[in-house]
């Protein structure tokens, strides 16, 4: 009889530490928080980890015997599940060291493997998660920094040096003077992070001192810049539209490169509608040489999404062979949108559709390579979203 029942999952980031205790068939059972002392070079980080692990071995009554392992995601690169082979830009410089050997030394014992925080996030969603079913997927993590985990073909992109997926550092303005944790200028990061909000949406007001804005004079936080932007503040909108542009441009060149079926990011930092380490945004679609487990499907994030829509254009032109399934976010639960998919592009066609099938209130969808700009406005009282 295997007596190996639990295990612990570590989300080590840069302002705190996400525990779980896990059966090993992955039911969670408990999570809480520990903070990331980044004082000293995090000299006592590894510490503090094992002394919640511990804790919560001890309150519960499980014994070393029962542990199958510990699993711990750090905010950078990793080597052969075991090794953190340099310095970590967000945890104050701690890095450079064997965790496993070291952390299991803390632990009598137990065994710990290491994986960068979004890769081993990645795996968990193809596992059991809302990846399930696929064998290339992208996931981006958003908190202190950026972290991406890159899977193809059902195995993580590590690189040669254990820092394959780190999408934070891809260089999206090379004419930024400010200077990233990691050392460089203009990573995605110091935008599209938690403190990279904050940190241009400081500027901003520097720059503009004449505009109103509600959170000039405050000590603000990356949430309340969204609170800001989402109760009226042009400015504060005016960075969250810089802060998701940008964002959206580097996973447009990751999407590129990668050719994933599925790519979603998640929020580990508190921003208005998303829960900590919940997908707020995903989307997939079928990729002709990886037999699907499940129907693809298109989801958005956002409110606007219509009850209804039309696809048209020669790749969406077998719905039945698609089986393409759509959904958008409301009130915080998947609600399915109607899909009509056409043929190749035909106008009479395509506007009979419209009217019969969505009673002229539905939203049009164009692949960008069928599309001209008569085409996208001669189709009165729809709109045309447009997916590349």
């Amino acid at each position: 009889m295997n007596m190996k029942e639990y295990a612990f999952g570590i989300d080590l980031g840069g302002t705190t530490a996400k525990v779980g205790l896990f059966t090993t068939a992955g039911a969670l059972l408990e999570k809480w928080e520990v903070p990331t002392d980044t004082s000293n070079a995090g000299e006592h980080i590894l510490g503090n980890l094992a002394k919640a692990v511990k804790d919560k071995m001890q309150e519960n009554g499980i014994t070393a015997e029962q542990v199958e392992g510990v699993g711990v995601g750090v905010p950078g690169p990793v080597l052969d599940s075991r090794i953190v082979p340099i310095v970590c830009a967000n945890l104050g410089g701690w890095g450079e060291r064997n965790v496993s050997i070291q952390l299991s030394g803390l632990l009598d014992g137990i065994k710990v493997l290491v994986g960068n925080d979004a890769n081993v996030a990645a795996l968990g969603e193809i596992w059991m998660g809302c990846a399930k079913g696929c064998r290339s997927a992208v996931m981006v993590t958003l908190g202190t920094g950026v972290g991406g985990g890159v899977i193809v073909n059902g195995r993580i992109t590590e690189g040669a040096h254990g820092a394959g997926g780190e999408i934070g550092h891809i260089t999206v303005n090379p004419h930024e003077t400010a200077v990233c944790g990691c050392g460089k200028h203009g990573c995605l990061e110091q935008y599209s992070s938690a403190t990279g909000v904050v940190r241009c949406m400081k500027k901003l007001l520097d720059e503009n001192p004449d505009t109103p804005c509600t959170l000039r004079g405050t000590d603000f936080a990356a949430k309340d810049v969204f609170d800001a932007a989402r109760a009226g503040d042009a400015l504060a909108a005016r960075e969250v539209d810089e802060m998701t542009d940008t964002l959206g441009m580097a996973l447009a060149s990751i999407a590129s490169t990668t050719d994933p079926r599925c790519s979603w990011w998640a929020a580990v930092s508190p921003v208005p509608e998303m829960s900590s380490s919940t997908p707020c945004g995903s989307i997939s679609r079928p990729m002709p040489s990886v037999p699907a487990a499940r129907p693809p499907s298109l989801q958005l994030p956002s409110a606007m999404m219509p009850a209804s829509m039309v696809l048209c254009g020669s790749s969406w032109e077998n719905k039945m062979k698609l089986n393409l399934q759509v959904t958008r976010l409301q009130d915080g639960a998947k609600v399915p949108v109607h899909v009509v998919a056409a043929g190749k592009l035909d106008f009479q066609q395509t506007a009979a559709w419209m009217a019969d099938e969505l009673e002229n209130d539905g939203h049009c969808i164009f692949p960008e390579s069928c599309c001209t700009e008569n085409r996208r406005t001669g189709i009165a009282g729809f709109d045309v979203l447009l997916l590349r």
